[in-house]
């Protein structure tokens, strides 16, 4: 009797294990055979595919964006390009951006410096009587100093410089100045005065033709006369003074290149 309940128990568990394989084979073969599984797998991969090549658009349209950021950097900031972050933001570029203004101000403090300087050293040399007044051929006729006088024929001291040269020839203002003087003075004939600074003046005599007027504002090179032989002259000469002070001197002393 046991061994028939045995016997029973053993065949009754194999068709049921033989049941629960066969069963799953059926799902396995069910789930195989359903259509939407290969439908949602194509669609799976297709939505894959979609974003990665939408976030592969999406990185190059963004590097070209900075790329073209770091060009526009360069041309506006004059930095070298190694000094630009490859992805530049408002943040990362605003110590460039400070560095930049420092070295802008840095750079016109320098320049406004320079023009300064050059232009403290342009005017104290406009303001220095430096160049020969006669604009043309000329010789000196009579140096600065003790001669013997050309009308007079005795010893005296001569107080400027005489440049022979002919009617006509123009006269310029030695330095940048005011007239003070401009007309007929006895023996110097046809006569002007510039005032220079630090107590500077120049003086021009014996002149044909005056073209400036008292008051005037000069500047250096300006054509003010022409040589002529008004006054106590024995030719057509320019006589040239330099006064420093109240002081005559000698003008040839001033001359330099032009």
């Amino acid at each position: 009797m046991n061994g028939k309940v045995l016997s029973l128990a053993m065949i009754f568990f194999v068709f049921t294990f033989s049941a629960s394989v066969f069963a799953q084979e059926v799902d396995k073969k069910k789930k195989k055979e359903n259509p939407f599984d290969k439908q949602y797998e194509e669609y799976s991969r297709q939505k894959d595919s979609t974003q990665q090549a939408e976030f592969e658009r999406l990185d190059k349209e963004l590097e070209a964006y900075y790329q073209n950021e770091r060009d526009w950097l360069q041309q506006t900031l004059g930095v070298d390009r190694d000094e630009i972050p490859a992805k530049a933001t408002p943040r990362s570029l605003k110590g460039l951006e400070d560095k930049k203004a420092d070295d802008y101000s840095i750079q016109k403090k320098e320049e406004g410096e320079i023009a300064k300087s050059n232009y403290e050293k342009n005017t104290a040399e406009n303001h220095i009587p430096s160049i020969c007044p006669v604009n043309g051929k000329y010789r000196i006729s009579s140096p600065f100093g003790w001669r013997t006088h050309p009308i007079h024929k005795k010893k005296q001291f001569h107080s400027g410089i005489d440049l022979a040269a002919p009617k006509g020839t123009p006269v310029l203002a030695t330095a940048d100045g005011v007239v003070v003087f401009a007309g007929k003075n006895g023996g110097y004939g046809k006569f002007v005065i510039i005032q220079h600074s630090d107590g500077m003046k120049t003086a021009y005599a014996h002149l044909s033709k005056i073209l400036v007027s008292k008051g005037d504002q000069l500047s250096k090179k300006q054509k003010i006369a022409e040589v002529g032989s008004t006054g106590r002259s024995t030719g057509a000469h320019l006589h040239y003074e330099v006064i420093l002070n109240n002081k005559k001197t000698d003008p040839a002393a001033y001359f330099q290149a032009d």
